[in-house]
């Protein structure tokens, strides 16, 4: 799955928001996610996810720090969710 952000967005500087993928947040077990980058490292700092509101932060998204692949891992299964920019 992607999410797709402006590239003028992100060279802003300013903080911004997305939502889970409808597909993965109407998933039984969304609520106990686990996100890691697709290594299995922990995701960059600049990005973070709250289960609450199945929604995604960026804050200063470094330059060349796009794209990134996370790992979603939601009762046992895993699926592949890249973040970009166009």
């Amino acid at each position: 799955m992607s999410v797709v952000e402006p590239k003028s967005l992100l060279e802003s500087g300013k903080s911004f928001g997305f939502p889970m993928p409808a597909e993965l947040a109407a998933l039984p077990g969304i609520d106990k996610a686990q996100l890691l980058m697709a290594d299995g490292s922990p995701m960059p700092k600049w990005l973070a996810y709250s289960a609450a509101t199945r929604s995604f932060s960026a804050s200063a998204v470094p330059a060349g720090a796009l794209p990134v692949q996370l790992a979603v891992r939601i009762a046992g299964q895993r699926w592949a969710l890249t973040l970009s920019e166009r």
